[in-house]
This record gives C-alpha cells, structure tokens and sequence, in this order.
C-alpha cells in the first residue's frame, strides 16, 4: 500500500513539474515571438512615422501655399480664370498625402480605446482631456476644405465669385493653424532624435514656410486688391458690367486698365510691385514663383531700410521680427 502511494505521490509530483516545465516553455516561445515581432515591426512602424512627418512638413511648407496661387488674372478681359492644372495638382497631391494623415488619426484612436494604456486613475483625466484635443486637431488639419472651395468656385457667378475667393483665402489660413501646429508637434515627438535637433533639420523648411505664405499670400491678396479696383473703375463705366469671373464676363473690360494703371486713382500700396511686374498675368508657375519670392524681399528688405530706432522699447522689440525675416531674404 505504501509503494502505491509512494508511485503516486512521485506520479503526481512528475505530472505537475511536466506542467510547470511546458508552461515555462510556452511562455519561452511566446517572448521570443514577441521579440522576433518588435525585432521587425518596431523599425517599420519608426520608418513609417518618419516618412509621414517628412510628408506633412513639405505639405504644409511647400504645398498649402500653392492654393493661393490658383487665380490668375487676364489682362486683355480684365477678368479671373482659375489655373486648373495646378488646382487640379495641389488637391489631389494635398488629397493623397492626407489619406495618411487619416489612415494615422485611425490609428491613434483604436490605440487610445482599444489598446490597453498604463496610466494611474490620476492621469487618466488629463491623458483623455490631451487625446480628445489632439483628436479634435488632427480632424480640423485633415479637412478638405480648400479642395472643396476649389471645386465650388468655378460654378459661383457674380459678386458671389469674389465671395468664394474669399472663403478660400479664410478656409487655408485658418486651416493652417491646427496642420502647422501638429507638425511641430511631429516633429519635436522624439522620432527624429533629440528635439532640438530635430527642430535643426527642419529649420530650413520653417523658412522656407514663412517666406513662401508670405508670398503666396501677398499674390492673392494682389488679385483681390486689383479686383477691388477694377470694381471702383467699373462704376464710373456706363454698361460696365460688374462681374470679374472669366467664364461670367460678358462685357468690355479694356477701359479699366487706364484707370487701374493710374496710382492716383487707386492706392495698390505694397501690392503696386505685383501690378508693375505683371506677376498676377503669369501662367508659368515657375516664373510665376520665383518673381513672387523676389517681390516680397524686395518689400521687407524696403521694411527694414526705413526702420528707426525708437525711444519706446517695446516698439523696437516688434521690429526684430520683420527685419530677421528680411535678413534671411539677403
């Protein structure tokens, strides 16, 4: 009786340490499966992050500008047409580099509600307060609203035309403050190493994004002054119809040249260089570009030669801004 119970006991002891002994081993294949998964998932996951902040900074630095370049003026109907080739290359280049940009908020939302995060009950308000934020700034930046508008503008008609140029200048500038805000934020996130130097390697494409907004800008904003004047000559005109779309224009709109030619007639102020040059008539984007770029350093570096030093120090601390932006313009 007692051997029996010895073989048992021995058999219950070698059943149990084989349990102990597979469970061990499960485990053992399990971490190095995770291993062998990190081993190759992790560097494709930091690759892809990479390649999507790198896509970001030259949408926002080089590509959202372009929506400003869209209208262009011809001077022998005195109307707007609209670019279609680089409307057309701008949005869906825009459209595409997006589609990731939503692929990634996807993302970060399953990570955030499926996946499970170590947080401690004191942090787990402010951690769902930042997540719904940078959710809410992430959707705002992904919007196709310039696209939209795009498409929207060829159809307006009258006064509704300038109206719609309108909504497309509000709709980029305001667009830009979330997709500018995130792609710091990007940026300065660890992926591309220590964040000052980040901020380093991107800093020629931060330039780069001040000079080509004000540029951009400082063209569509010629157009719409142009506009406004061709408005005010309109209505000295007998039968001048008041209506500057190209596709809408009905009427002869030569004789407005004389008068918006005329700087006693109409004060273009710092737009007068894109109306001298003839910048706003350019089709070739290239030239168009490059005579853009030359006409706004030529402005702020004539900023800066009038700048005086004045008694009140806050007034020459809100100079420093504009003359180090016409110093990186020489």
């Amino acid at each position: 009786m007692r051997s029996n119970e010895g073989d048992e006991e021995q058999g219950r002891v070698r059943s149990a340490s084989f349990n102990v002994s597979q469970e061990t081993s499960e485990e053992e294949l399990s971490e190095e499966e995770t291993s062998e998964e990190e081993t190759y998932v992790k560097p494709v996951a930091i690759l892809s992050k990479k390649i999507f902040i790198v896509l970001l900074v030259i949408e926002v630095s080089l590509l959202d500008p372009l929506f400003f370049y869209v209208p262009v003026i011809n001077d022998q109907r005195k109307c707007v047409h609209i670019d279609q080739k680089l409307g057309t290359a701008v949005s869906v280049l825009r459209s595409l580099i997006d589609f990731f940009y939503a692929i990634y908020i996807i993302a970060q939302v399953h990570k955030y509600y499926f996946v499970d995060h170590s947080t401690t009950d004191k942090d787990e308000d402010q951690y769902t307060k930042l997540g719904i934020f940078l959710f809410l700034t992430d959707f705002l930046a992904v919007l196709p609203l310039p696209q939209v508008v795009l498409l929207i503008i060829p159809t307006m008609r009258g006064s509704k035309f300038l109206n719609a140029m309108c909504l497309l200048r509000s709709v980029v500038l305001c667009q830009f403050v979330p997709r500018f805000f995130r792609t710091y934020l990007f940026i300065t996130s660890g992926t591309f190493g220590d964040p000052a130097e980040a901020r380093v390697k991107f800093s020629p494409f931060l330039y780069m994004l001040g000079l080509e907004v004000i540029g951009a800008f400082w063209y569509f904003l010629s157009i719409e002054r142009l506009m406004k004047c061709y408005n005010k000559a309109c209505e000295n005109i007998v039968g001048c119809v008041n209506s500057f779309y190209c596709k809408d224009n009905v009427g002869d709109h030569t004789s407005l040249n004389d008068s918006c030619r005329k700087t006693e007639f109409f004060n273009f102020g710092i737009f007068e260089d894109a109306l001298k040059s003839h910048v706003m008539e350019i089709t070739d984007f290239p030239k168009k570009f490059f005579t853009v770029s030359g006409g706004v350093c030529k402005i702020l570096v004539a900023l800066v030669k009038t700048l005086k030093p004045a008694p009140i120090p806050g007034k020459t601390y809100l100079q420093f801004p504009r003359a180090s932006v016409a110093c990186f313009c020489f």
